[in-house]
């Protein structure tokens, strides 16, 4: 490798829109990854990261939003189940709704309210297609934890920061 290539390698990739477009080379500044209490804001990268190496693009899209809702929704607890819920809503998620949610996340931007709130934002991510089974798991696993809106906060804060670039 020579001075140039060594030089280009090392430049930092500017992260586009959102979280969802990040790559496997996307440069992360530390400061969109500190100050986090609840939330390891480094391994939800990290895993985004992974998802970006899969090759095929529709199952690196399935993957990087089944990542999604494991940390929305089961704050990032490896269970089989979750991890199997989550897959599958994956692959109902509507691409544009999902999108367009991550991407408006601003800063300081509130929890929700409450269940019925919740529930309504996870059937509203499949769009026409239907994720009651999925939604009905999903969104009381999200409440049923005691630091629920001090996670959400920072994960709308971790998702902001990646918006505002």
């Amino acid at each position: 490798m020579n001075l140039f290539q060594l030089l280009f390698a090392c430049l930092p990739l500017l992260v586009t829109s959102s979280i969802l477009h990040i790559n496997k080379d996307t440069f992360v500044p530390k400061d969109r990854t500190v100050g986090f209490k609840h939330l390891d804001a480094i391994a939800f990268v990290q895993w985004m990261k992974h998802a970006a190496m899969v090759t095929n693009a529709k199952e690196r899209l399935l993957t990087k939003f089944a990542y999604l809702c494991r940390y929305h929704y089961c704050h990032d607890q490896e269970t089989k189940m979750c991890n199997d819920i989550c897959l599958k809503i994956a692959g109902k998620y509507d691409k544009k709704i999902v999108d367009d949610r991550v991407k408006s996340v601003k800063k300081g931007q509130e929890p929700l309210s409450g269940v019925e709130t919740c529930k309504k934002e996870c059937a509203s991510d499949c769009g026409l297609k239907n994720c009651r089974v999925e939604c009905d798991y999903l969104y009381p696993k999200h409440f049923l934890f005691g630091n629920r809106k001090a996670y959400e906060a920072e994960f709308n804060e971790l998702l902001s920061r990646f918006n505002k670039h």
